[in-house]
């Protein structure tokens, strides 16, 4: 089973509205398809621990640079990650540098 394979059948841990910087911003000219992860930090501009891998489940589609989209997420860390983003409620993607942010909206776990 691929990574895509695996996400599909994930109990997610959230529901976040998920921005993606535009690629003049965020340097990242790439759309992110159902598998990827990158990962994500409760403060912008901080890659400092405590950083967690996640994953959003896109299987409407995909998002790229300046988009937006409401999406499931799951984390390898599971509930360590959402603790660490309850206080914000929000959480930034890295990947080379900060390619978007995304505001929790419902908490699964």
């Amino acid at each position: 089973m691929n990574r895509a394979d695996a996400l599909r059948n994930m109990t997610p841990h959230l529901r976040v509205a998920l921005s993606m910087f535009s690629a003049e911003k965020s340097r990242d000219f790439k759309r992110k398809e159902l598998g990827w992860g990158c990962p994500c930090f409760p403060l912008q501009n901080s890659k400092e621990p405590p950083g967690h891998d996640g994953c959003p489940i896109l299987t409407e589609g995909s998002i790229g640079p300046g988009e937006s989209c409401i999406v499931d997420y799951v984390f390898l860390s599971d509930k360590r990650a959402v603790d660490a983003f309850r206080a914000d409620g929000k959480f930034y993607l890295w990947e080379t540098g900060f390619i978007g942010e995304a505001e929790i909206l419902e908490y699964f776990i």
